[in-house]
């Protein structure tokens, strides 16, 4: 409107006293009030979330809990009782990766009893296997060193 009128060469002054004590005072308070509003309705969301939890018990974890029921998950799952176990910020109790440290056990077993029979295969000792298999042996002793090699991978995994 302020471009048309200054084109047409006519009388913009009244147009700039009802921009600058109308149309700008009218957009300040309107961006206040934005603001205002923000901030309440986030501070009363934040709130919300921690009155609105469920029945059993009244918290977070209990929404937590109600939802993935709902949803159909087992509660039985690695997936669902790792969310438990850091939703509920403590982290006391039994960790449900504690399993990885018997596999981590029974991966280590494995690599040496693997080791075991490799050291103690000899150029002889492979020709008798293969003989008494009727097969040749080197492919199994080369199978056998690549398993371990894939183990320590899983072991290196495991530990990280």
């Amino acid at each position: 409107l302020g471009a048309i009128l200054t084109k047409n060469k006519a009388n913009v002054q009244w147009f700039q006293l009802v921009l600058a004590n109308v149309i700008l005072p009218t957009f300040f308070f309107c961006m206040v009030g934005v603001i205002l509003s923000t901030c309440i309705i986030s501070s009363a969301a934040v709130i919300n979330a921690d009155f609105c939890a469920a029945s059993e018990p009244e918290s977070p974890i209990g929404t937590l809990r109600e939802f993935s029921a709902l949803q159909g998950y087992d509660a039985d799952t690695l997936l669902v009782r790792s969310i438990y176990y850091y939703a509920e910020g403590s982290c006391e109790g039994t960790s449900p990766f504690s399993f990885v440290e018997d596999i981590s056990v029974e991966v280590a077993d494995a690599i040496q009893k693997i080791n075991f029979a490799l050291e103690g295969l000899t150029d002889e000792k492979i020709d008798s296997v293969g003989d008494q298999c009727g097969a040749d042996a080197v492919p199994i002793a080369r199978a056998y060193s690549e398993a371990v090699l894939g183990l320590e991978s899983i072991s290196k995994d495991l530990q990280e």
